[in-house]
């Protein structure tokens, strides 16, 4: 009986152990259910894709709005673009200063009016002029095709400079 009582034992002390190491096997690890975080999102911009043409508000929504997205889909929020030397040659002071606040009162981004984006949004950005005067120019840009499109009208000035910045962000106008 003591013998019978051994080997019952001994089984069960496998059979617990071999189940410990297939739970251990098929459980899932920390390390590979967490997501790697990008430090820098501006590092994989190129030099020439951060090229920002402020000659015509036509230029200006395009070049802005085509650098805006890309650090933005490389994971950089608002408020680390709003820091950056290229979104002064795109925002004004005034509108970079309100983008907390806009974002607070939204939970939306400034530029882009929405919480996420598109995927095509980068890749497929068209502009048409909907307003024109000598200092300040209305664009609505389309982002992205089909129904993965986006629409927004972009309020451009003109600097003392000359050269044109974005001031402000709306919804289309029905």
């Amino acid at each position: 009986m003591k013998r019978v009582l051994s080997i019952v034992l001994i089984i069960a002390f496998f059979l617990i152990l071999v189940l410990l190491i297939l739970f251990k096997l098929f459980s899932p690890s920390q390390e590979t259910s967490t997501p790697a975080v990008q430090n820098n999102p501006f590092q994989d911009i190129s030099a020439e894709t951060q090229t920002i043409h402020t000659d015509t508000p036509y230029r200006t929504a395009i070049s802005c709005y085509t650098w805006y997205l890309q650090v933005y889909m490389h994971g950089a929020t608002p408020q680390q673009i709003s820091t950056r030397p290229e979104a002064s040659l795109c925002f004004t002071g005034s509108f970079i200063s309100q983008w907390n606040e806009l974002i607070a009162s939204t939970g939306a981004d400034p530029i882009l009016l929405s919480q996420d984006y598109g995927t095509s949004w980068s890749s497929h950005i068209s502009v048409a002029t909907i307003g024109q005067s000598v200092h300040s120019s209305d664009q609505q840009m389309t982002l992205g095709t089909g129904s993965d499109q986006a629409v927004v009208n972009v309020h451009i000035v003109q600097t003392q400079s000359g050269a044109w910045q974005i001031d402000s962000v709306s919804g289309p106008q029905p």
